[in-house]
């Protein structure tokens, strides 16, 4: 025997307000997404997914004044590109229990991340952003995207960040191999990078060449090949402060030189000099030895004491004893260098016919002899 009209009414009441409230205390609540499982796939297959949550409950509607009712458990989900475009139905969207939905995602996609939107038999949607990402096959790289700062040092590694993408930009996270790098200066290690991740990947790389306009390279086993922008490489940071030129003879009491310094970086290349360095440079023996900062050996150094604002930096002197003469430089924050000279009397110069030649025999030229009388003690 059926029931009555309005006890079947009521019987639906009951068993929505059963279905509403899991606890059997509240309110319905509206359902709730919380994540997807696998949150990725590739384009060639169809892909089943587990949508997890909460309130995940049929939809109840009862008629007292009709002496009817009906339960919908319909669900259904769909894919919302984030970059733009069509949203994508996911197919047989099945309710497993109030915290379980199972779905599957069709093949043929667009790679990209996609946001995932539910929407449950009383036509209330949730959504979770870029919850599901399809990966685009290695197959379909393109480009190579760099990440890195426009200006390096000479021998000081600095971080790359590679991108494999494809023709539209977005980006490959099928890609797992391993590219070869090069660069303008031929001086770039290392020359692998890789494998990748995800279709993305770091490496630590060197340049020992300076250069304004250098420029990686990166190309892949396919023959896919990026250039980055351009970015300079200077010269590094000073590590040691050398005796660029020659040991000198110098003749007693002339003015010798030039005696040239050279600011130089942990390869021992020239060094960018970005604020003033202070040297000293000390004579031994010291006494009768004399700094000077032009050719002409007219304005000392006091105590020896340049500041080197280049890489290279001139100094002229005069000896008055001969004999070994040993110049130490001495940076005030770096490592200095030391180098050995001889210095040789007046009358030991090569004569010539019509008297001493100063230009023969000797570093020192026409102006060390003409300096020899007056700077004499």
């Amino acid at each position: 025997m059926r029931p009555a009209p309005r006890l079947r009414a009521a019987l639906l009441f009951v068993l929505a307000a059963l279905v509403a409230c899991d606890s059997g205390e509240g309110l319905p609540e509206p359902p709730l997404l919380l994540a997807v499982s696998p949150s990725q796939g590739g384009t060639d297959a169809e892909v089943e997914v587990s949508l997890s949550g909460r309130n995940f409950q049929p939809h109840v509607e009862t008629d007292f004044a009709a002496s009817g009712g009906a339960l919908d458990g319909t669900f259904a989900a769909r894919l919302v590109p984030t970059a733009g475009g069509a949203d994508v139905e996911l197919r047989e969207v099945l309710r497993v229990s109030p915290e379980l939905l199972t779905a599957r995602v069709p093949e043929g996609l667009e790679a990209g991340a996609y946001d995932v939107v539910v929407v449950a038999p009383s036509d209330t949607e949730v959504k979770l952003e870029s919850a599901y990402r399809v990966r685009g096959e290695a197959g379909s790289v393109a480009t190579f995207r760099f990440s890195l700062a426009s200006l390096q040092r000479v021998g000081v590694p600095f971080s790359v960040s590679l991108t494999a993408e494809d023709a539209r930009g977005q980006t490959v996270d099928g890609f797992t191999g391993t590219v070869r790098l090069s660069d303008r200066t031929g001086s770039l290690t290392p020359v692998l990078a890789g494998p990748f991740s995800g279709g993305r990947a770091r490496v630590l790389v060197r340049v020992d060449t300076p250069l304004g306009d250098n420029r990686l390279r990166v190309e892949d086993d396919l023959g896919h090949a990026s250039e980055s922008e351009p970015f300079e490489v200077r010269n590094g940071l000073p590590a040691q402060v050398f005796w660029a030129s020659g040991a000198l003879s110098p003749v007693t009491g002339a003015c010798s030189g030039p005696l040239e310094l050279e600011v130089r970086d942990t390869l021992g290349a020239p060094a960018d000099v970005e604020a003033p360095l202070a040297v000293t440079v000390i004579a031994d023996p010291p006494e009768d030895f004399t700094l000077f900062v032009d050719a002409t050996c007219t304005t000392a150094v006091p105590d020896g004491r340049l500041s080197l604002t280049g890489v290279r930096t001139s100094a002229y002197f005069v000896a008055r004893r001969e004999g070994p003469l040993e110049l130490h430089v001495l940076p005030d924050t770096l490592p200095g260098d030391s180098q050995l000279h001889t210095a040789i009397p007046a009358a030991a110069l090569p004569s010539s016919p019509g008297g001493t030649n100063p230009e023969e025999g000797s570093a020192l030229g026409t102006t060390a002899a003409r300096q020899e009388a007056r700077l004499a003690p």
